[in-house]
Parts: C-alpha cells; sequence; structure tokens
C-alpha cells in the first residue's frame, strides 16, 4: 500500500510532465542558440552552464505546478485510493495496451490479464435479479460508456439475457462497438413516446444473448431525463432479462424524476487513474446512497481509453 504523498507526487508527476518536456525542449533550444552565438568568440558566452541552468529550472517550475494542482483538487491515484473515496471495494483495473502485432495508428486494445469485467459481474450477480438495474456511472463518460459495454458483453457471454442501455448521446460509448445498434434509442422514447420495444436491437454472433438501446439519432444530443412512466415502462420491460445495465455519466438526470429514490438498483463506479477527482468520486457514490442504490464497486481505467475517430 502507497503513502498518500506518493500517490500525490505521482500524479503531480503525471499532471506535470507534458509541461517539463515542453520546458526541456526549449531549454535545449535555448543552448543550441546560445552555442550558436559563441561560437569564434573569445569571451564565449557558456552554453551549457546556462542550457543546464534554464532544464532544471524550467523543469523545477513544471513540476512545482503540478504539486499545487494536484494537493488543490487530488485525483485518484489508484485502485485502493479509488475504494475508499467511493466507500465500496475496489473490482479491478481496466488496462490499455497496444498488441504487438497492431499497426501503429490503431486504437489501442484492451488488455485485461485479471478481466475487470468477469470480476465485475461476480459482485454484481449475487443481488441480481429480473427487473433490477446496474447503473454504470462516472465523470469520464467514454470510459462510463465502454465499461457498461465490457460489463455487458461478459454476461452475454455466459450466456444470460442482458438490456444494455446507453443515455450518453455524445460519446455513445456503450453502443457504438455494436454494429447492428439502432439509431433510435431513448432520445425517441423520451421525446416522440416511442415504446422501449420500438428501439430495441439484438446484438449478433457471440453476443446474441444482448439487446441494446442506445441514445438515440444523432443531432438531438442532449442527456436524456427519464420521466416517471418512462422509467416504469423500463423497469418493467427489464424484468424479461437476468440483468439490465444501463450507462449513466450524470445519475442527477435519472433521480431528478424518480423522486430521488432507485429501488432494486446497484451501480458501478468508474474513475480513470490521474483524472477523476476524489472529490467528484465522494460526491457521485454520496448521490447514489442517498438514493437507495447500493454501490457494488468501483472499476479503476489505468489510462483515458481511445476516443472514436470522427
Amino acid at each position: 500500500m502507497t503513502s498518500p504523498v506518493s500517490r500525490r507526487a505521482r500524479n503531480a508527476w503525471r499532471r506535470a510532465r507534458g509541461l517539463a518536456l515542453l520546458a526541456v525542449a526549449i531549454a535545449t533550444v535555448t543552448g543550441v542558440a546560445l552555442w550558436v552565438l559563441a561560437a569564434g568568440r573569445a569571451s564565449a558566452i557558456p552554453a551549457i552552464p546556462a542550457t543546464i541552468g534554464v532544464t532544471v529550472t524550467a523543469v523545477a517550475i513544471a513540476v512545482a505546478a503540478g504539486l499545487g494542482a494536484e494537493f488543490r483538487r487530488p485525483r485518484v491515484a489508484d485502485l485502493d485510493e479509488a475504494s475508499r473515496a467511493a466507500k465500496a471495494p475496489g473490482l479491478g483495473v481496466v488496462r490499455t495496451q497496444r498488441a504487438a502485432d497492431e499497426p501503429l495508428g490503431r486504437r489501442a486494445t484492451w488488455f485485461v490479464p485479471d478481466d475487470p469485467w468477469r470480476l465485475t459481474l461476480a459482485a454484481l450477480t449475487p443481488r441480481a435479479a429480473a427487473g433490477s438495474w446496474v447503473l454504470v456511472s462516472g465523470d469520464e463518460a467514454n470510459e462510463t460508456g465502454q465499461t457498461a459495454a465490457g460489463i455487458a458483453r461478459a454476461a452475454a457471454a455466459e450466456p444470460r439475457s442482458t438490456l444494455l442501455v446507453d443515455t450518453d448521446p455524445v460519446t455513445r460509448g456503450a453502443v457504438r462497438d455494436f454494429p447492428h445498434a439502432s439509431r433510435e434509442g431513448v432520445a425517441e422514447v423520451v421525446a416522440d413516446g416511442r415504446a422501449w420495444q420500438d428501439v430495441i436491437a439484438s446484438a449478433t454472433g457471440e453476443y446474441r444473448a444482448l439487446d441494446l438501446v442506445g441514445p438515440g439519432v444523432p443531432g438531438r444530443a442532449r442527456a436524456s431525463r427519464l420521466s416517471p412512466e418512462d422509467q416504469s415502462a423500463l423497469r418493467a420491460l427489464s424484468r424479461g432479462y437476468a440483468m439490465t445495465i444501463i450507462s449513466l455519466a450524470d445519475p442527477a438526470a435519472l433521480l431528478s424524476a424518480s423522486g430521488g429514490v432507485l429501488p432494486n438498483t446497484q451501480a458501478v463506479l468508474v474513475a480513470v487513474r490521474g483524472v477523476t477527482t476524489l472529490a467528484s468520486l465522494r460526491r457521485r457514490s454520496a448521490i447514489l446512497e442517498a438514493a437507495g442504490v447500493q454501490t457494488a464497486g468501483v472499476l479503476l481505467w489505468e489510462q483515458a481509453a481511445a476516443r472514436p475517430v470522427s
């Protein structure tokens, strides 16, 4: 177990290293310029000492800036810290690593030696029942959506009938990698009064046990707030599935319409190392706890997931 000081120091370096590299580049250019100016002169400008001095000073300033920012607003450094902030078990770490035979320029693939999706599914299963919901929630919408998709794939591979609902119209992180996901979805249910059954699409291939509901037609891009009637209809639909997984970046979008209480619901919190703040993770956990939602645990992404290519 690492100390709080070492955690903050590692995060400070993560936040400062880009600035430090820029400082080193500027210092190098400065040193070369000084060397050129000094060439052929009797009173040579001390180019090397000047370059070293500028480099050390610039890097020190960058690290000090990173430390200041980290101690003012600390960010998650490891799974243990995320678990304590969320007051919930740590479910695993999602690591991204480029495959050795993958061409450069391709999106990084998941490298998951501990398979966090199955570990998460094992934590959810004892309390899951027909009609129950699993909310996957986090500040980073892209990683939240991809986490929901990973858990849904693990559930469907067992196989158990699974419904995956994506409420984020911007990243579409939960359904974008499924080629047969319908363009219509949550937005059409909320705005047009469509029935949930009308916007369901079935995944194919090895995930035949998985049904999908996307966020809706692109262009109606606003996080949908489900009314009590919409939620009731979704609950009724959920009774036909062993598990219903909802990607929900903003829990307020659901709680404001439900009166602040969500029965028969579990949550999986998502954090990204060095990105998610401890304060926001605590706040999200408290909101869900106040709504009667039991947090099954927190999943930590080692680094931000690849963004979709637009």
